[in-house]
């Protein structure tokens, strides 16, 4: 594996330049013959250079893609975690209801529920939740 730092550095160095100019004594020729003698300390052509420097790209954009998809699926799993959990709510509480409601229908069931002096269609949801769990609990019956 080349030493990419040293190739960017090369690379930069001769954007820097161009072909006749001198910077601060530094010339494009002597820059170029550096990046030469790199590439040849390396068993490169330019050509060749070129080629691993398009297949290192491709294969940072397909790290970082894949870093990205990862991202977005951990977001995905904490919506999807998030809604399991409430649809587990949800489902408790239907199955308290539907549990409720076997009970009230149930032929075997000879407990009585009285509400007090209220009528049926007055009393709160709640309030009817509570007295058929209490006798549901208890068994027997239960005075509101």
């Amino acid at each position: 594996m080349a030493d990419w730092s040293e190739l960017k550095r090369l690379i930069d160095r001769l954007k820097s330049l161009e072909v006749g100019d001198s910077a601060e004594g530094d010339t494009w020729e002597a820059a170029l013959e550096e990046y030469e003698d790199f590439l040849e300390r390396v068993g490169w052509d330019s050509q060749t250079a070129i080629l691993i420097l398009i297949s290192e790209n491709e294969r940072l954009q397909s790290e970082r893609d894949a870093i990205a998809k990862s991202q977005r699926y951990g977001q995905d799993t904490v919506a999807i975690t998030v809604e399991r959990d409430q649809l587990r709510a949800e489902v408790e509480a239907l199955r308290r209801d539907a549990e409720r409601y076997r009970w009230l229908r149930s032929v075997e069931n000879d407990v009585a529920i009285t509400f007090g002096a209220h009528a049926w269609e007055d009393l709160s949801d709640e309030y009817m939740d509570a007295a058929i769990d209490a006798a549901i609990g208890d068994g027997g019956r239960t005075d509101g």
